[in-house]
């Protein structure tokens, strides 16, 4: 049993009073604001943000399980089975995926973006100067904060083996198999966007020209529906959409289980390994096997925050003055949702050593490592409108143009991903022997995929594949040596010996190549409402040529520090260009050019 409890308070004597700034524009949610009076979320393009830290906020995710084993040994054999049920989730009140795009905030009051390409009209063309003008990107804010309670299912079976074939040879072999149950609100109080239940002819009006939704007719949570068949005697009094009756509709008639997402039933994790003696001095190591892991519960707890259990709004193009504009209550609605066919995301590892002992206690290693990770998690908005649309319709606002009308963005979590990883490493350890013990590793590896993240947004949701690249985190050479040496002084075993004697020096050095990094900016070149985040970039820049790092590492370097890569072709054009107006980047291999 374990449980993990995190509670930020609130730190009012420290955020900034907006008041005190004279910042008074009207609130879209008014009431239920915990620090009514701190600022606003503010983030300019190519500037720093300004915000007044973090939330007051309350988490607590406790763990159940039970698990036993059995072990036989047979002969040459030593058979092991066993099996687990674990019981896990989370009791949480900060339910919005902060991280998930540009307007996400967990700021009741309010997150403002400004950028340099602003699509509507007015525009200063700066994003400075947009502030200047009250004129911002996007508007996001939060209504009153929910709670929720997820849990989730475990269940886990396996057997191996241990066979020693021969003295020399000896060969492991077993088998997995587990079975997640999706995480679920226990007072059902998630909901999720599916297309299944999406109705065009029950779909909302929205104005052209001012994004908001015009009154009267269709229905306001078109698509949506609530997990489960119906509120349990537990959400009475718990929040007031368990009592009104209002929303017992969108349960759709018991349509889908309390946990949304499918139960997966063939994750079978097969495994081997061989070890085999080659003489007294080498031995030969291979193995492989496939691995799952589950859709983690703080994925789970973002459905809790979609209204009308968190009403959320946001707004594009408007002015700081009043970001709602005159009719807050029919903004488009903003809401997070998950696949409903969601695969767990796996991995199959595979690993060939050779190991040699050398003289002097010093073992040498040669290893080769690969893993390819399948269905692994990314997001997307699937609601954002194609460019053809936006270019077809000038003038009209972006929520008029996105295929389902009544919501903003619509963020998606799907297992599309993927990522492959192969490396080369040598290593030489030294046992401690004559005071000295010492180990040098070396690594050369190469790590791609098109996410290297579970929380990065698809900047354009209908291209996706020009994405493969190098990982965020590719360390193409690793070095690492660590030493502990004994000092040789005052060996004897007197009062000397004892008091100043037994010193130690020990240490650990590591180098290595730097990780790559993209071009581009949080700008929407696009015109389709800016909801992407990919390597902590949204939209990215046009590649005319090969970059070449020109730094002070490199052979024949550049002597201005802030240089670290060459900008211009031989020819002089820019090697980097920014989309043009109304496209993206449609480029392969658009993320991560340029490496360390």
């Amino acid at each position: 049993v374990s449980l993990d409890d995190v509670y930020i308070p609130v730190d009012t004597p420290h955020y900034f009073d907006r008041t005190k700034a004279g910042i008074n524009y009207p609130y879209i949610f008014p009431n239920g604001k915990l620090i009514p009076t701190r600022i606003p979320t503010v983030n300019v393009s190519n500037f720093s943000g300004l915000s007044g830290g973090p939330y007051p906020s309350h988490s607590s995710g406790p763990i159940y399980d039970i698990s036993d084993s059995l072990t036989w040994v047979k002969g040459s054999h030593t058979i092991k089975v066993g099996a687990l049920y674990e019981r896990s989730g989370e009791n949480d009140n900060d339910e919005i995926n902060v991280s998930a795009c540009p307007t996400c905030t967990n700021n009741q009051n309010g997150q403002f973006s400004f950028s340099d390409t602003r699509s509507g009209n007015p525009t200063s063309g700066a994003a400075i100067g947009n502030i200047a003008l009250g004129l911002f990107d996007t508007y996001s804010e939060l209504g009153q904060r929910a709670y929720t309670i997820f849990r989730g299912s475990m269940y886990e079976a396996f057997a191996q083996d241990a066979w020693k074939v021969t003295p020399k040879l000896n060969i492991y072999y077993g088998l997995r198999y587990t079975v997640n149950v999706p995480y679920s609100a226990l007072w059902r109080n998630q909901i999720v966007f599916d297309p299944k239940f999406y109705d065009p002819s029950k779909a909302v009006g929205v104005d052209p020209k001012t994004g908001l939704i015009t009154v009267g007719g269709g229905d306001r949570y078109n698509g949506m529906v609530i997990p489960g068949t119906g509120w349990p005697s537990s959400a009475k009094g718990r929040f007031p959409e368990a009592t009104s009756g209002q929303f017992d509709y969108l349960f759709r008639g018991g349509a889908v289980s309390p946990h949304y997402s499918d139960v997966q039933y063939g994750d079978i994790a097969p495994r081997v390994g061989v070890a085999y003696q080659f003489d007294p001095k080498t031995v030969i190591r291979a193995g492989g096997g496939r691995f799952f892991t589950r859709l983690g519960v703080s994925d789970s707890v973002f459905l809790g925050g979609n209204p009308p259990f968190q009403p959320t709004a946001n707004v594009s193009f408007g002015n700081v003055d009043n970001p709602g504009g005159t009719a807050t209550n029919v903004l488009p609605l903003t809401v997070t949702t998950q696949s409903k066919a969601f695969k767990n995301p796996e991995a199959w590892n595979w690993n060939f050593t050779v190991e040699r002992e050398l003289p002097f206690s010093s073992v040498v290693s040669v290893a080769y490592v690969g893993r390819l990770g399948l269905h692994l998690q990314r997001e997307a908005d699937i609601n954002q409108p194609t460019t053809d649309v936006v270019a077809a319709n000038p003038g009209v606002r972006l929520d008029a143009l996105r295929p389902y009308l009544g919501y903003n963005s619509i963020r998606e979590t799907d297992n599309i991903g993927r990522s492959l990883y192969n490396s080369f490493q040598l290593s030489l350890n030294h046992h401690f022997s004559k005071g000295l013990q010492f180990g040098i590793a070396y690594t050369y590896a190469k790590s791609f995929d098109n996410g290297s993240a579970q929380r990065n947004i698809i900047p354009d949701t209908y291209n996706a594949n020009n994405l493969w690249g190098p990982s965020d985190f590719d360390a193409r050479h690793v070095f690492i040596a660590s030493y502990l040496y004994e000092l040789p002084f005052f060996k004897e075993q007197n009062f000397a010996g004892k008091v100043l004697g037994g010193w130690q020096v020990s240490g650990i050095v590591q180098w290595q190549t730097g990780t790559p990094c993209s071009v581009g900016t949080g700008n929407d070149y696009a015109g389709v409402g800016q909801d992407g985040n990919m390597c902590g970039i949204g939209q990215f820049w046009v590649e005319n040529g090969m970059p070449k790092v020109i730094g002070k590492f490199a052979a024949g370097g550049a002597k201005d520090p802030n240089q670290y890569f060459s900008t211009t072709n031989s020819d002089g054009r820019p090697i980097f260009t920014a989309p043009a107006k109304g496209t993206f980047n449609l480029q392969k291999g658009i993320r991560n050019q340029i490496h360390g």
